[in-house]
C-alpha cells in the first residue's frame, strides 16, 4: 500500500478517536522524517513522541479495520490504483496458495487420483 492511503486511512481512523488530545493529520513528510524502514514503525514514533499528550499506542491493527471496511461497503475510492493493484495481487496470490494447498490435500486424501 503507498504510504499516502495508508496516511489517508490513519488520518481518518485518529480523526475522531484522538480530537481531544489535540490530534492533526500526520503527512508524508513527517513520517519520512524519523527515517525507519516501514511506515507502522515511524508511526509508532510519532506516536511515541505524542506519549503526553495521551495517544496511547498506534495500533495498526485499527488502521486495518478502516481500510477492510471501506473496501466491503464498496466506499474506498480513497485508494489509489497503485494501491487496488498491490492488493488485488495479493489476494490472487492467496487464492493460488489456497489451491495448491487444496489440490495436495486432496491428492493425498485421495492417491489414486
Amino acid at each position: 500500500m503507498i504510504i499516502e492511503d495508508y496516511l489517508y486511512a490513519v488520518n481518518q481512523t485518529y480523526e475522531i478517536k484522538l480530537r481531544r488530545q489535540g490530534f492533526s493529520n500526520i503527512t508524508k513528510q513527517q513520517v519520512l522524517s524519523h527515517g525507519l524502514n516501514g511506515i507502522v514503525e515511524n508511526l509508532r514514533v510519532i506516536w511515541d513522541e505524542h506519549g503526553e499528550d495521551d495517544w496511547g499506542e498506534f495500533e495498526k491493527e485499527e488502521v486495518c479495520r478502516y481500510i477492510c471496511g471501506k473496501i466491503a461497503l464498496g466506499e474506498a475510492s480513497f485508494l489509489t490504483t497503485k494501491t487496488k493493484d498491490r492488493i488485488r495481487g495479493l489476494y490472487r496470490l492467496i487464492a493460488e496458495r489456497i489451491r495448491q494447498y487444496q489440490n495436495i490435500t486432496s491428492n493425498e486424501h485421495n492417491p489414486n487420483k
